[in-house]
């Protein structure tokens, strides 16, 4: 069994990002229930952040609760410059339970920044040691209400959640075969 976390990074705007988290989810837990038997879990970066500096300080819980995923899908606005520094510091925060996990992110906003903010998540992400996968989601600016009556959306989401699980299965099991070699 799978399990994957989804972590809302888009501090600024946060209550989008938990909208578009919270709309995905069902879509997800739909794609992995069967042929998976993968569990997401929606992270609340909030409840396990005791830092009032601004800086990413998580709880021993949230560290315990990072752990135990198998792969993570951060959710995120676009953006036109450099990956904020927010991210950085969270990403360096968790690079422990990062490892030899892997990411997929979905980000929402922009078309126009879309590559950009993949292209330099990804610089990001490669300085620790996890698999991405090939695609990442995108989001357009659709209302919700839109995406029940928009199938190639859906059906996008699938065929790229479907391409991840299969990452994070294989990143899983070269975890366990690590674990079994080290004497």
């Amino acid at each position: 069994m799978l399990r994957i976390g989804i972590v809302v990074l888009g501090l600024e705007k946060w209550k989008e990002c938990r909208t578009v988290a919270k709309t995905v989810l069902p879509y997800l837990k739909k794609i992995g229930k069967r042929p998976y038997s993968t569990s997401f879990e929606l992270i609340d970066l909030e409840k396990y952040n005791q830092s009032l500096d601004g800086e990413w300080n998580l709880t021993e819980k949230g560290l315990k609760k990072f752990n135990e995923k198998d792969g993570f899908i951060f959710v995120l606005p676009t953006f036109s410059e450099e990956v904020p520094e927010s991210y950085q510091s969270f990403f360096s925060h968790i690079h422990r339970e990062l490892q030899h996990k892997s990411v997929m992110t979905i980000c929402f906003g922009d078309k126009d920044e879309k590559r950009h903010t993949m292209e330099q998540l990804n610089i990001c992400l490669l300085k620790y040691d996890l698999a991405l996968p090939a695609t990442d989601i995108f989001v357009p600016k659709y209302t919700f209400v839109e995406w029940e009556t928009k199938p190639d959306i859906e059906n996008m989401i699938t065929d790229h959640v479907n391409d991840y699980l299969h990452w994070a299965m294989s990143t899983k099991y070269l975890r366990n075969i690590r674990k079994s070699l080290v004497i």
